[in-house]
């Protein structure tokens, strides 16, 4: 059994994670979702994260995450129809920490509000799912954008990157704002340079954020897990309004079964 990263903020701190839980496919066999449940819900109680950025939730997957992690509260819709169907995008957050005050969801497509529409030959819908909280403890604000871009269309990820930066522009520069997904995109792409080129608002790759590298240069391990794919597609971005203290990328694992074909990222972030 891997253990899990120990940090050591202070308690007001955001502890944010970015975590693609792989959808419960029963064709997945010994990796199928009733085998990797209790290892994901591990993960994220003994991470202790404030945050959660989750993809590939469907709604049964979303019931038992919330169901086992109390004290944590979920925003976020299916993609299908805006309501339960297909997979979920949600932001997850403690609620001792941090409470609701707005949200909401779009679609990436030329008509972002229409529930289920899809554009730029993207093999599925995507979402972004967006929250506005608040800070319990300092009363700060802070904005969190979760996403899951498209495993196919490299002009959909281009888009959906624009849309992204588009969003965070329109807080004004003063808003902390977070972005977290799997973007199926490297740091060698254009979706990536899109995000952090500063046009028009400057995101910043917590991953590059910090002088030590991590040890572990891959996000995406496939089923069975390889360690030495060199895929890092999970990504948390943050604006200058924050500051990164910790970045880790999760290898936990009980007897090398790990919890999702994704390892969760997890960061410690200074509100400045």
């Amino acid at each position: 059994m891997t253990t899990l990263p120990s940090f050591a903020g202070k308690p007001d701190e955001a502890r944010v994670m970015t975590f693609n839980i792989r959808y419960n496919n029963p064709s997945d066999s010994i990796y199928a979702w009733d085998a990797r449940r209790d290892m994901v819900l591990r993960v994220i109680r003994e991470s202790k994260p404030g945050i959660i950025g989750l993809q590939e939730v469907l709604r049964g997957q979303l019931d038992d995450l919330i169901k086992g992690l109390p004290g944590y509260s979920a925003f976020g819709v299916g993609r299908d129809d805006g309501k339960n169907a297909g997979e979920f995008s949600p932001v997850l957050f403690d609620t001792t920490l941090y409470s609701l005050l707005n949200g909401s969801v779009f679609w990436i497509s030329r008509t972002p509000h229409v529930p289920g529409s899809v554009s730029w030959n993207t093999a599925c819908t995507r979402i972004i799912t967006w929250v506005c909280l608040k800070d319990k403890a300092s009363h700060d604000t802070l904005y969190v954008f979760n996403t899951h871009f498209d495993h196919i269309s490299e002009e959909a990820r281009e888009n959906g990157a624009r849309m992204l930066v588009a969003a965070a522009d329109s807080l004004g520069s003063d808003k902390p704002v977070i972005i977290t997904g799997d973007f199926n995109s490297t740091d060698t792409t254009r979706a990536y340079r899109i995000i952090t080129s500063g046009d028009p608002i400057t995101m910043y790759d917590t991953r590059r954020s910090l002088k030590v590298k991590p040890d572990i240069i891959t996000t995406f391990i496939g089923f069975p897990a390889d360690l030495g794919k060199k895929e890092v597609i999970d990504f948390i971005f943050i604006n200058k309004r924050f500051k990164t203290l910790d970045y880790h990328v999760i290898s936990y694992n009980e007897k090398g079964r790990y919890p999702s074909d994704h390892l969760p990222v997890l960061v410690n972030l200074e509100l400045k």
